[in-house]
């Protein structure tokens, strides 16, 4: 079982529902991969859902929150690791290093360009979701 950090991007294009979305989450129901994610991550997904854009009111946005603590493995970062180029994003790379976790998915091209950390594969959904997919 593959263990994967999603970032905020992920999470909030989610959201929106798309195709993929709904199959990656069908992975981490169905045991294929696990989610992994510490405090920090969870606290700006907070943050992110409650803009206007998303039209989320309090009690949705604790859904959400709830329904990912749930389904993550919620893991206390130490690593201090400061590697790219927004350093906001350095929250994945810790909490992905400190998880074990095999893939960041994301859409931010920072973590991205990145490509790789320690063993850790930087990857789009498409490509999650194909590396699924291989796996059968």
């Amino acid at each position: 079982m593959y263990r994967v950090v999603v970032d905020t991007s992920v999470v909030s294009a989610a959201i929106r529902a798309g195709k993929a979305y709904g199959f990656l989450l069908k992975a981490v129901l169905g045991g294929k991969c696990a989610l992994v994610t510490s405090d920090e991550i969870i606290n700006e997904i907070r943050e992110v859902l409650c803009r206007p854009k998303f039209r989320l009111d309090k009690n949705e946005v604790d859904n959400v929150v709830s329904a990912l603590e749930s389904l993550s493995d919620i893991i206390e970062t130490k690593s201090k690791f400061s590697v790219v180029r927004d350093p906001a994003d350095d929250m994945f790379i810790n909490a992905a290093y400190d998880g074990g976790a095999d893939y960041i998915v994301s859409g931010d091209r920072d973590l991205l360009d990145l490509a790789e950390f320690k063993g850790i594969r930087m990857v789009t959904v498409d490509e999650m979701l194909r590396i699924l997919q291989s796996d059968g």
